[in-house]
């Protein structure tokens, strides 16, 4: 204790300054674009321009990042930066969906246009217009069912022992391409549907999940509160479950 009690105001600084960014105001990673992410899970955690964060994560898409806000790191979704799941050709985008987003990409834009300005015409009419901010706002940009992502593939929520993500998949088009719950199942993720899964879980959660109730007698319920916590301490009960923002 003597030998800590000289340490204590030095760590303490040492935690703060994590919590901010340093004087640099630029990407560590290509030096010459201004820094907007921080993952919190990379060592170390440096600050990135958009494009280096995509780079970065293409094979490490559950990840949890935080956007600089110009005065502090707020929680976000790697699918901002424009990680997705590509699934069917060894994390690479399928041939097939890649010549089909292009004259997709613009249709959905337009669709989900059309489903945003429709959706904030009800809200607006129930009179729940600023509520319903506030819960975007606590869970940082969770989607609604249905909706798609920057490029047009559509957001699946995906519970990993990292936490709850939202972000875009990519299924494989090719002819003679397994269903897609068997594509899940291949990229080692398990559906919660057979048919038209929106959501999944990560062989990795579920593995936890066996050796923390063998061990610690963790019920279901206990260990996703404590997912949700992961994705968003402040505010655990506005985390997306299954593309819905609920309470346990």
């Amino acid at each position: 204790m003597e030998e800590f009690i000289p340490r204590i105001g030095p760590y303490l600084s040492c935690l703060l300054h994590s919590e901010g960014v340093s004087a640099t105001t630029v990407c560590q990673s290509c030096r010459s674009t201004p820094f907007e992410w921080r993952c919190t899970d990379c060592f170390p955690a440096l600050v990135l321009c958009k494009e280096c964060c995509r780079n970065s994560h293409q094979r490490l898409p559950f990840h949890r990042v935080q956007k600089w806000t110009g005065k502090y790191f707020m929680p976000s979704w790697l699918r901002e930066v424009g990680i997705r799941l590509c699934l069917g050709h060894s994390g690479n985008l399928c041939p097939v969906r890649s010549v089909r987003m292009q004259q997709l990409c613009v249709l959905n834009h337009i669709l989900n246009l059309v489903s945003q300005k429709r959706d904030d015409e009800e809200e607006c009419q129930e009179g729940s217009s600023s509520e319903d901010d506030t819960d975007a706002h606590l869970s940082f940009g969770s989607s609604k069912p249905g909706r798609y992502d920057k490029e047009g593939h559509p957001i699946m929520t995906v519970v990993d022992r990292s936490g709850i993500h939202e972000i875009g998949v990519s299924w494989c088009c090719c002819s003679g391409a397994p269903e897609h719950d068997m594509q899940l199942m291949m990229a080692g993720l398990f559906p919660a549907t057979f048919h038209n899964p929106k959501t999944a879980f990560t062989f990795r959660v579920l593995e936890d999940f066996h050796l923390d109730n063998l061990e610690c007698k963790t019920t279901p319920s206990q260990f996703f509160s404590r997912l949700r916590r992961l994705t968003n301490d402040e505010f655990p009960n506005t985390v997306p479950v299954g593309g819905l923002s609920v309470s346990m």
